[in-house]
């Protein structure tokens, strides 16, 4: 069963992690927010891991996937570490809000085979991720 972090617990990062703990063929690994006490509520409510950093939620060995519902304004770092850590990706839109990082966001989402879903998440295929990260910073 693929076990997911899910960065950022507010409204929408809490419906994910409940929606993951439900799933049958899923599991929530873990969460992290730098609002430490809903990152703890969150973790506590599931019984999960409460991580110190978003990179602990990104590399750990318990997370095969990583959900990003934090700020717009931090998707693409967070993105792109996770496929530096070769971790499946899922994020909220939009990827970037910022205008000067569109290009950037722009080149991320077309490398990594991004599909938009009915529910506006956008998943990246693992048969890019790997290939895609230095393609992305040429």
């Amino acid at each position: 069963m693929a076990g997911f972090s899910v960065l950022g617990c507010g409204r929408i990062g809490r419906m994910h992690a409940d929606s993951l703990a439900a799933h049958p063929r899923a599991k929530l690994a873990g969460v992290f927010d730098i609002d430490a006490p809903s990152a703890t509520e969150v973790a506590a409510r599931h019984n999960v891991e409460n991580f110190a950093t978003a990179g602990e939620a990104i590399t750990s060995d318990k997370v095969d996937g990583v959900l990003i519902a934090t700020p717009a304004d931090t998707h693409v770092e967070f993105f792109e570490a996770s496929v530096n850590a070769g971790k499946p990706v899922l994020c909220e839109k939009p990827i970037d809000p910022s205008l000067p990082r569109r290009p950037l966001a722009a080149r991320i989402t077309q490398a990594w085979a991004v599909r938009a879903t009915a529910r506006g998440l956008t998943t990246i295929s693992r048969q890019s991720l790997r290939r895609s990260c230095s393609e992305v910073r040429e």
